[in-house]
């Protein structure tokens, strides 16, 4: 194996598997990755989006949100990305519960304030219908 630069790159050779009709070999290919290079807060936005909506791995694409909004807890791009990740993995509770951690610091957020309540019915129709709320599997 060839090592990569950064998990970007190892991502993006993974992603050429994947479309060739080729078994996704992402998780070798980041075996393989030299750590200490850094990346930028966009690249690093790019890698927990591609995670959540192209390999659906979700606990690594909240660890890179969540890493994000602690190193700048006014990073809306950060709030937004994981909160639809927790919207398409039908993670509802822990939707909610950033959502109600935005709005305490933006109470007058008025699209926070839809989509919580959205979140919110998304929840109880989840509960209503026997599905386990916050647990999707991994593909």
């Amino acid at each position: 194996h060839i090592p990569y630069s950064d998990e970007r790159i190892a991502l993006m050779v993974a992603d050429y598997y994947r479309r060739a009709g080729l078994p996704p070999e992402y998780e070798k290919r980041i075996k393989h990755v030299l750590p200490g290079r850094p990346v930028s807060v966009q690249q690093q936005l790019w890698l927990a989006d591609y995670y959540s909506q192209v390999l659906h791995k979700w606990d690594r694409s909240e660890e890179i949100f969540r890493q994000l909004i602690q190193q700048n807890p006014n990073n809306v791009r950060a709030y937004s990305g994981l909160f639809h990740m927790y919207k398409i993995s039908k993670q509802y509770n822990k939707g909610i519960q950033l959502l109600e951690d935005w709005m305490l610091h933006h109470p007058m957020d008025s699209t926070a304030k839809k989509e919580l309540d959205i979140m919110k019915k998304l929840a109880a129709s989840d509960t209503a219908g026997n599905l386990s709320p916050n647990i999707i599997p991994e593909k």
